[in-house]
């Protein structure tokens, strides 16, 4: 099946489009900066926008089936009468009845009303919301509802809820979308559906802000780990595997820990560890993951075969550079020959998690960052505890 996706090129239609070319499709994506889009097989990107008339028939040509993920809250309204939302469906669907297309998905929120909607506190408050602090952003919504209606394609409208775990505004919870006989499925209780869903609460402003820093920051981070995939071989593959596995919930250095107090030689740098490892874990864990609510390479490119099982953690910053390294330099600091060893195995550590695909290069430097703070303030607190109890 060949299927043209009209997006801005943020994750929503990355997810989408990664969708897509899991389930076998010839892919066109339509984007108004290409760089936006890396290339993968099976992919053709088409930059242009969607008053150029000429290039959206040029994307359509070909399309068994078109879906616009053009979504509201990424779609900038200069002027409370713009509808460039609306507006730009209205091009899609008039180029596709020029070209003879019939089959049209496109994505809206809550708050556009259809027969049968099962209104909830939820849905009626959201709509208020958007009526009193985006009233450009509501009547563009509600005119491209009357824009589908309109028309005569064969046409689906998924209305998603950012904010409220990316359920979609269904009867039943299924997306599962037929293209022309074929099942083309969004499972909203997938993670990753559901980061792309809330990302959408970011102001329209701030992610065109950083739009350029991200997008180059996410095609250098595949870029990396795309040429790392050329490195695998059948005896590497079980050696990154079996590497990864010992930071499994940071078991090797909890063990080491758990060695080192016993062993009085060791024991003040076990007890540092100890004390690395719990901060990392709050750091980490507790806070940076949920905060950067980042997904992982493996969810936007599920092409990828992966060695292991996939996470269901966030990504950013790395849960296995970090406690390495919080173990690693701390053990280091107090008994250098000992902590060559754990740095050499903490660097292998954080590597195999570029390798299996788990992980983006930034994840791991940043993992890698938390666990020299987390050994840093440890060494701090067991220094402030020692003179604390000498004073006494």
């Amino acid at each position: 099946m060949r299927i043209t996706i009209f997006s801005l090129g943020g994750l929503l239609g990355q997810y989408v489009t990664n969708t897509a070319l899991l389930h076998g499709a010839q892919v066109t994506a339509y984007v108004p900066d290409a760089k936006a889009i890396w290339p993968r097989k099976n992919l053709t990107v088409i930059e242009g926008s969607l008053q150029n008339r000429e290039r959206v028939l040029e994307a359509l040509l070909e399309a068994d089936a078109v879906i616009s993920v053009l979504t509201p809250m990424r779609v900038k309204h200069v002027k409370e009468e713009e509808t460039p939302l609306a507006d730009g469906n209205a091009m899609i669907l008039s180029a596709m009845k020029q070209l003879g297309k019939t089959r049209f998905v496109t994505v809206g929120h809550v708050c556009i009303h259809a027969f049968g909607d099962c209104e909830d506190k939820y849905q009626r408050m959201s709509t208020k919301f958007m009526q009193i602090f985006w009233p450009g952003v509501y009547k563009d919504m509600q005119k491209m509802g009357q824009v589908l209606a309109r028309s005569d394609l064969n046409w689906t409208l998924v209305r998603t809820c950012p904010g409220r775990d990316g359920k979609v505004k269904k009867v039943g919870q299924n997306c599962s979308i037929s293209l022309d006989g074929s099942q083309f499925r969004l499972d909203t209780r997938e993670r990753p559906w559901r980061n792309f869903c809330t990302s959408g609460r970011r102001s329209a402003d701030v992610q065109q802000k950083n739009a350029h820093f991200l997008q180059r920051g996410v095609r250098m981070d595949f870029s990396i780990l795309y040429a790392l995939q050329h490195l695998h071989n059948a005896v590497l593959d079980r050696v990154m595997v079996g590497i990864t596995s010992l930071g499994n919930a940071g078991w090797i250095w909890i063990a080491l820990t758990a060695v080192f107090l016993i062993l009085p030689k060791y024991r003040k740098c076990g007890v540092r560890m100890a004390i690395a490892l719990i901060l990392d874990l709050i750091l980490c864990n507790l806070v940076l993951k949920p905060l950067a609510a980042r997904p992982r390479p493996c969810w936007i490119d599920e092409q990828v075969k992966l060695l292991v099982a996939a996470p269901k953690d966030y990504s950013f910053p790395s849960g296995h550079s970090a406690a390495s390294f919080a173990a690693a330099v701390s053990i280091f600091v107090m008994h250098k020959k000992e902590g060559a060893a754990a740095l050499i195995l903490a660097c292998l550590i954080a590597f195999s998690r570029l390798y299996l695909f788990v992980h983006f290069p930034t994840d791991v430097l940043a993992g890698i960052a938390v666990g020299f703070i987390c050994a840093f303030l440890a060494a701090k607190i067991q220094n402030g505890f020692l003179l604390h109890s000498r004073g006494r």
